[in-house]
């Protein structure tokens, strides 16, 4: 069993935990044993197991076996008697075998030790990534290379080369003796000299050669890790384009906790390469709270909210034993904490008197579990009454007059108290039912009457007074998880689960089933209502919380934050804030009187837009509609508009220059102008164009335009300064559009036919690129001109490397075609315009993994268009609608992050 198996944590688990069994079988086979002593893991029991395997660090082989011979020694010591052999012939066998031992031990320090252990690893991205990895290391050590499980240094590689080439380092020795003797004997015989001369030529030769082999190994072992590397980032591209696509799954089941696990997973690790993009940032923000602050983060789960009656302090009971505590709303701090080491902790601040009651349980080892109702003090902060409770307490409320208290315990009694004598004033019998997070009671403002869960799902009425049942009812196939009575008494609300996530609706006096509120995913934890009875608020374990209109029965507002199951709800005086706390033990504060919306979810609220583009700063758009009307949108969501300029209607088609300064428009007669947005003057009128013109592209200075008579079929650059024609071109067969190179001296243009046109606007020349591609759209290039991506209707997108135009990659899966390309400023993403719901999709340009995708209505027909800044994305479908989505800027995360981590308090 591998470490990340031991772990049971739902990581997936891949080949790498094979790896770390074939360690323990190589370590079996070399040192005699397991890593783990088998007897000790099986006496330890399956947690402690686990543990060990998780935690505990393996001693190496050879230490193993050193261990084994000192064990031995040991033995023979401590019992010399019975382990001394009685033959010679054993006293020789006996010291062979621990010859044998010392020998092995000298093997197995160095390169198998290391093998071992990088097999046995912990953490698995540091163990061999397949079996080929490890046979190949295990190869390497046995033909004396060096081995990748090993750190390596200079010292190791000399040793390693020097075992490989003995005989070479030999003949060097060689040489240098004859050498020595040649100098002294050069006087005695000159041939001699000579031939020793020749030997030590041809050792040198032989030397240069072992060097140019050992060369070779070395940059072998560069190009092996260098394909490792490559490999691993592979895996990381997948692995962080899966991330992305659960993480928006995720959100979209409202689970706050899930996603951010997924985008914290993909933040860099020293030296890693960071493979967050825009994408990631969107995410970021959808994960956001709609919180107004988070009061504190408490240990464990919160199993109590009881504000007081003027809203100054807060109560948190604890679900397990943290107890309760006091905090000072208006300061943001803790006052006390009250039974410490205690858990199910409820509390009720009296109405009326400065009295807060709460009950609680303390497990007992040597017996049963205490339950305790305890009366504190608010104006002395001192304990005046502790009176005991025969089971655990499911609920407790004051009575309007703040002295008559009644308490509930599971499968116990219900008890009214008058406070704060703590007399009893009536207690009867019941079969309350509940555990865990579920809060199965409730009692009527004037505790006339109170509600209990049963098994089955059942709810009993009964009257407080004398104890009689008035109705029971069946409210759920399972279990009751929380009730409410309106401020009026004559409502009910109960909820259920855990299969269930409705809301029902009771008449109280009859008992009759009399709405039912639909919204949530998960089941109901908590309900509270308005005073005026006409609003009610609920928490679900689909870490939601909702507001419901009583009288339409309908969703008014959903909020989220939190990041695990919402366990509490409170409402504070000013009839507006919600308290809500987890199960991961946080607290947060909620204003109702807004609605919450996503900004970065938006569409600018206007029509019949034809062409738009974003101003060189990013925070702002302009756009142009079928009117003539030139719009510009400003403000964080792009909602806030001017006029600019008042065009007339009969536009037959248009485009925005780079920077948004100047717009091209031209009319159905045929006349094609220029207008400087920024002087809100037409700067240009061409009027030697015939037949319908389409405007193209503006050229990156902004001083010439591409554009298309469609009557000669003819694409013609102008140039702006002089009204004239600089040159023009036969378009390809059903023309399509032109794609312009960053530097302006290349234009490319697309037939549908699949024939794609290079123009050099430099020389005037033009080629056929014979690019594989039909039905094609518009096509873009990369920021720095080494990409060009054209659309196709038949469902996917092509790329291709301009400096050979070899294709690079075909991204596909687009059912209702592919119809727009746009590439982010950084080139690290290419958007495509699809259809249907999946409007935009967007890939990483370096693994062409599909790593995120926006969703809209109709077909994405303009843009995409990312912001200069590169935190915005928008698109038009056919209405003429545009949609945009932001992402945070890094500066603008950071900033949150840090301010979020200084508020949030830990109790």
């Amino acid at each position: 069993m591998s470490p990340e198996q031991a772990e049971m944590s739902g990581l997936d688990i891949d080949t790498r935990s094979d790896i770390y069994s074939l360690g323990v079988l190589l370590y079996e086979l070399l040192a005699g044993s397991t890593p783990f002593d088998a007897k000790e893991l099986m006496a330890s029991g399956i947690d402690a197991m686990r543990k060990t395997i998780r935690e505990k660090e393996p001693v190496r082989p050879s230490t193993k076996l050193s261990q084994t011979l000192v064990a031995a020694d040991v033995r023979r010591l401590k019992s010399p008697s019975s382990d001394k052999p009685t033959t010679e012939e054993e006293v020789r066998a006996s010291s062979r075998r621990l010859l044998r031992v010392k020998e092995t031990i000298h093997q197995l320090q160095g390169d198998l030790d290391w093998i071992v252990m990088k097999c046995l690893e912990k953490d698995r991205a540091r163990r061999y990534d397949t079996a080929t990895g490890l046979a190949a290391d295990i190869k390497r050590h046995l033909n004396n290379e060096p081995v990748v499980a090993r750190p390596p240094s200079k010292l190791y590689e000399f040793q390693k080369t020097f075992r490989r080439h003995k005989f070479g380092f030999a003949a060097t020795a060689a040489v240098i003796t004859v050498l020595a003797i040649g100098v002294v004997a050069t006087s005695l015989q000159s041939v001699r000299a000579t031939r020793a001369k020749q030997e030590a030529l041809a050792a040198q030769a032989n030397e240069a050669k072992q060097h140019e082999l050992a060369d070779a190994a070395r940059a072998n072992e560069a190009s092996l890790r260098q394909q490792a590397e490559a490999a691993e980032l592979v895996a990381r591209q997948r692995a962080y384009a899966s991330d992305m696509n659960v993480a928006k799954q995720a959100l979209a089941g409202n689970n706050l906790g899930r996603a951010l696990d997924l985008l914290h997973r993909q933040r860099p690790q020293p030296g890693e390469k960071d493979l967050r993009g825009w994408e990631w940032r969107y995410l970021w923000q959808q994960t956001r709270s709609d919180a107004l602050f988070t009061l504190c983060q408490a240990p464990a789960e919160i199993y109590s909210l009881p504000v007081s009656q003027d809203g100054n302090w807060l109560g948190i009971g604890s679900y397990h034993k943290d107890g309760l505590s006091v905090w000072d709303l208006r300061t943001r701090q803790e006052l006390v904490r009250l039974a410490k080491n205690e858990s199910s902790v409820r509390a009720a601040f009296s109405p009326t008197e400065p009295l807060m009651a709460f009950t609680s349980s303390t497990g007992s080892s040597s017996g049963p579990a205490r339950n305790t109702l305890r009366l504190w003090n608010t104006a002395t902060r001192q304990l005046v009454a502790e009176l005991p409770l025969d089971a655990r307490s499911m609920g407790l409320a004051f009575a309007k007059d703040g002295r008559t208290l009644v308490t509930s315990t599971i499968g116990g009694h219900i008890t009214l108290w008058r406070m704060p004598a703590g007399t009893k004033l009536a207690d009867y019998a019941s079969e309350q039912f509940g555990f865990g997070a579920q809060s199965g009671f409730a009692a009527a403002p004037d505790l006339s009457l109170a509600v209990y869960a049963l098994p089955q799902g059942r709810i009993r009425a009964i009257d407080l007074r004398n104890g009689k049942e008035l109705w029971m009812v069946e409210a759920s196939k399972e279990f009751i998880t929380a009730l409410a009575f309106s401020p009026d008494g004559k409502t009910l609300a109960s909820a259920a689960g855990y299969t269930e996530s409705d809301i029902r609706l009771w008449d109280v006096a009859t008992g009759k089933q009399i709405g039912q509120l639909e919204g949530h995913s998960s089941w109901v934890s908590a309900l509270v209502f308005w005073p005026d009875g006409k609003k009610l608020a609920s928490s679900s374990a689909d870490q939601t919380i909702r507001s419901w209109d009583m009288a339409s029965q309908k969703s008014l507002d959903v909020v989220r934050g939190h990041r695990l199951e919402v366990w509490r709800l409170a409402l504070l005086p000013d009839n507006k804030t919600l308290v809500s706390g987890g199960k991961d033990g946080t607290v947060c504060f909620w204003d109702t009187s807004v609605m919450h919306l996503h900004p970065s979810r938006s569409a600018l609220p206007t029509k019949n837009v034809v062409t738009a583009n974003f101003a060189p700063d990013g925070r702002s758009m302009r756009t142009l509609n079928q009117k003539g009307q030139v719009m510009q949108w400003a403000g964080a969501d792009f909602q806030q508009q001017a006029p600019l300029l008042e065009l007339g209607e009969n536009v037959f088609s248009s485009c925005f220059s780079l920077d948004g300064r100047f717009l091209a428009v031209n009319w159905t007669n045929g006349i094609l102008q220029v207008w400087d947005l920024s002087q809100r003057v037409m700067v240009s009128q061409l009027t030697n164009a015939t037949g319908n013109v389409l405007v193209q592209k503006f050229l990156p200075d902004g001083k010439s335009l591409i554009a298309w008579s469609e009557r000669d079929d003819l694409l013609r650059e102008w140039d702006l300064t002089t009204g004239l024609e600089r040159q023009s071109w036969r378009a390809p067969e059903a023309y399509a559009g032109v794609g312009l190179s960053p530097d302006g001296r290349q234009c490319v243009s697309v037939g549908r036919e699949g024939n794609v046109l290079l123009r050099n606007l430099a020389d005037e020349s033009q080629r056929d690129l014979g690019l594989d591609v039909l039905e094609s759209d518009v096509g873009s290039y990369s920021p720095d001109g080494k990409l060009f991506a054209i659309a196709s209707s038949l469902g996917c997108a092509r790329v291709w490397e301009v400096a050979t135009w070899r294709p690079v990659a075909t991204l596909g899966g687009l059912l209702k075609g592919a119809h727009t390309v746009g590439f982010s400023g950084d080139g690290k993403r290419l958007a495509v315009g699809s259809g249907d719901q999946e409007a935009v999709k967007l890939w990483d340009t370096e693994s062409w993994q599909d790593v995120f995708t926006l969703e809209g209505q109709g077909t994405g027909y303009m843009g995409p268009w990312f912001s200069p800044d590169g935190n915005t994305i928008a698109w038009g479908n056919q209405t003429g609608v545009i949609y945009l989505r932001r992402a945070p800027s890094w500066e603008e995360i950071n900033a949150a992050e840090a301010k979020e981590k200084a508020e949030t308090k830990q109790p």
